[in-house]
Order: structure tokens, then sequence, then C-alpha cells
């Protein structure tokens, strides 16, 4: 709205450049620019679309799921470093972690599954045969 209005008030339609009293060519320090309606109106609808783009990605964004960091861990696998009894180290998503046992302790190099986060340590368990990798 705001790029319409500005519009018209720096480019009237309808508005011929102010002549000399003797009605000769138009005085020099006048304006003669001219903009068609045609071409405020296109403009305005790019505008216009351009914002109602950028604002559905926005809201996309909003909505999917996390993909990195910390909170995406949960649900995925990785490998004991050590053997975690009750503690130990995990390697996951090529990081290493902090991570506690579940369900009873796990041996170095076997597949595990995290299921939650405390701080900066992981809940994890032993994954099931054939899951998580």
């Amino acid at each position: 709205m705001a790029f319409v209005l500005g519009s018209f008030l720096l480019f009237p339609p309808g508005r011929t450049p102010t002549r000399a009293p003797d009605g000769a060519a138009p005085l020099p320090h006048m304006s003669t620019v001219h903009v068609s309606v045609i071409t405020i109106a296109v403009m305005t609808a790019l505008v216009v679309a351009f914002f109602v783009f950028v604002l559905g990605k926005g809201i996309l964004a909003q909505s999917r799921r996390i993909s990195f960091g910390a909170e995406a861990l949960a649900g995925s696998g990785g490998v004991a470093v050590t053997d975690i009894a009750p503690e130990g180290l995990v390697q996951s998503a090529g990081e290493r972690w902090s991570a506690r046992a579940r369900e009873g302790p796990i041996r170095a190099g076997e597949r595990v599954e995290i299921v939650g986060r405390e701080g900066l340590c992981l809940l994890v368990r032993r994954a099931k045969e054939g899951g998580i990798a």
C-alpha cells in the first residue's frame, strides 16, 4: 500500500509539466518525468509477489523438523566408543558425546540408539539387530 501511495505522490498520473508563462517549453528546473499507471501496477504486483513468496518460505521453515544439533540426535544411532556401564562415550553424527546407558551395560563397538538427552549427556540403549546404523 505504501509503495502505491508513494508512487502516486512522486509521479501523479495526468500531471503535465509546468510551462513558462508565455507557453514555451517546460521550465528547466521542473521535472518532466512521467511514470505510467501500468508500470506502477506491475511493480506493485511484483513486490507483493516477492513478499508473499518470502513470507510463505518463512512459515514453511518454522514448521520443518530440526535437522541438526543435539535436538536432532534423539532417535538416531551411533557406536559406543568405550564401555557404557552406566556411563561412557558414544560417537554419533561425527561427534563424541558422553552417554549414559538406560538398559544395562553396553560394550565398546556396539551399536546404540539415542533415546534422549540430559544436558550434554546422551541417554542411549543397545540398538536392535538390523536397526539404526
